[in-house]
């Protein structure tokens, strides 16, 4: 018989709706369970990968760091101040007689007529005149920095003069030998044949603030006003400031009386201490009228070049390592420490000599850890041309070394 009976054909179709119900049921599990697969695989994946990245990367980082074919920036040699300067290893003319004078450590702050009676000995009245056979007559004022006889005055004061002419505090006078001026400056050294003299205490102008008290001594107008004493405060501290289209320089401005006859005499700080050489007033011109602007050049300008003056009787340019293609760069996963990588060494120079390599990095000047490009010039223009300076630099092959180096200059 082909066909079933009613009773099995009921049967049959209960079995086979059964099994319809059975396949649909676990349809719907597995779509459940498949969900719930594909939203928690990636979620537990994403947080693996969160939490070993940095890891993974610095292996990464370890493993295939090079180091580049060339600096990140780019500057002329050794930071020079602009292209176009010329570099000297050394300059034959130097002297033999270093300049010694009086540096300020330490004190206490003091009266006002104890600054007087501290500066007096040291103030000098100077007589110029534009021909020798001519009688001098009062310029200015300085004062004396070493028992030798070495005195700090402004360019202005004796530049284009034929004699010059010094009378000390105790009223002797001597002639005098002009050692080195720098108009854009406005510093000069001279120097009097006398010895055992009592030098003024100099400060430091880099520790100057705004506010500071201050006091000015020598001779405004006239001889017969010889030894006045103005006082007053730092008005402010002007970098790079230049008038009728000179030349930047650096300067510390005052509230304290400064006329004329005061040009080169000391300003002196709280302590006795000199921070600066006086050498200008701002006088009205206009309808806008100008009170209490006097300006002065800081001591640590004038120290350099006095150094200058005496050793090589110019204005030494801007002293220079002998590196080429300076840049700063940070440390790397502690496999370098940071500092200035150099490109190469100029040719002729002491970091030539020295064997310096492209790719090292100075990371010490004298001992000193070096911050940032910035701070390296800063320490740089500390220095004068053909010091003497330690430099510790990293090489990856060889590790740390430190080594005597001599300055070059940019001219």
């Amino acid at each position: 018989m082909n066909e079933l009976d009613p009773n099995r054909k009921a049967v049959a179709a209960a079995n086979q709706l059964a099994a319809e119900k059975m396949k649909k049921k676990k349809k719907r599990g597995m779509s459940v369970g498949g969900i719930v697969a594909v939203v928690a695989i990636p979620i537990v994946l994403f947080s693996l990968i969160i939490t070993f990245l940095p890891v993974i990367l610095g292996l990464i980082a370890t493993l295939n760091y090079t180091e580049p074919d060339d600096p990140i920036v780019i500057v002329s040699s050794d930071v020079a101040p602009e292209n176009g300067y010329n570099f000297r290893k050394s300059d034959e003319k130097a002297g033999n007689s270093p300049l010694k004078y009086v540096e300020f450590e330490s004190g206490e702050k003091l009266s006002h007529n104890e600054i007087y009676t501290k500066i007096c000995p040291s103030v000098v009245r100077i007589f110029t005149s534009s021909s020798v056979d001519e009688k001098t007559g009062y310029s200015a004022s300085g004062f004396i920095i070493s028992e030798d006889g070495y005195i700090l005055t402004n360019a202005h004061v004796v530049a284009d003069t034929a004699k010059v002419e010094v009378v000390t505090y105790d009223e002797k006078t001597f002639e005098a030998k002009v050692i080195g001026f720098s108009e854009p400056d406005d510093v000069a050294l001279i120097r009097i044949n006398a010895y055992n003299l009592t030098p003024a205490v100099l400060g430091d102008s880099d520790e100057v603030l705004v506010g500071d008290d201050v006091s000015a001594v020598g001779g405004p107008a006239s001889y017969a006003l010889s030894y006045t004493m103005t006082h007053g405060i730092i008005s402010g501290i002007r970098n790079g400031i230049s008038f009728d289209g000179g030349e930047p320089v650096d300067l510390i401005q005052t509230d304290t009386p400064i006329n004329g006859g005061n040009s080169g005499s000391p300003l002196i700080n709280d302590k006795g201490a000199v921070i600066a050489i006086n050498f200008m007033k701002l006088y009205s011109t206009s309808y806008v009228p100008i009170e209490n602007m006097s300006f002065a050049i800081p001591i640590n300008t004038a120290k350099k070049l006095a150094r200058d003056f005496v050793s090589y009787g110019r204005k030494l340019g801007t002293p220079a390592f002998g590196f080429v293609e300076c840049t700063y760069e940070e440390e790397v996963y502690g496999r370098r420490p940071a500092g200035v990588r150099i490109g190469g060494t100029i040719e002729g120079s002491d970091a030539e000599d020295k064997g310096f390599q492209a790719g090292d990095i100075i990371t010490h000047l004298n001992g000193e850890e070096i911050e940032s490009l910035d701070h390296f010039i800063e320490l740089r223009d500390k220095l004068s041309a053909f010091d003497i300076v330690d430099v510790t630099y990293f090489r990856n092959e060889s590790g740390s070394h430190t080594v005597s180096l001599k300055l070059g200059e940019f001219y």
